[in-house]
């Protein structure tokens, strides 16, 4: 039961990992290129945007979050899976 546990925090480790890299890529991609300019794109945006929609709609329902033209959303999903790796390192 131990080894099942441990490989199974361990999928769960990795997958956070992509998806942090996934988020970092499409951050910096998005200063270069637009999403209809490259199907690479495209299909990063796919990826990643169920991760940073409930973030955005979470930073929607403040006042002050919605003034600012800067999109906090990928800031916050990347704490927040650092933060969920930190807590299954723990685990294994």
């Amino acid at each position: 039961m131990d080894q099942i546990l441990y490989v199974a925090a361990s999928c769960a480790y990795y997958l956070l990992w992509v998806i942090q890299i996934m988020l970092f890529l499409r951050a910096i991609l998005s200063w270069f290129m637009q999403e209809e300019e490259s199907e690479f794109m495209f299909i990063l945006i796919g990826l990643t945007e169920p991760v940073l929609m409930p973030f955005r709609a979470l930073l929607q329902r403040s006042e002050k979050m919605r003034s600012i033209p800067i999109d906090f959303s990928l800031t916050f999903a990347m704490i927040v899976l650092i933060l969920l790796q930190m807590m299954l390192e723990m685990l294994v």
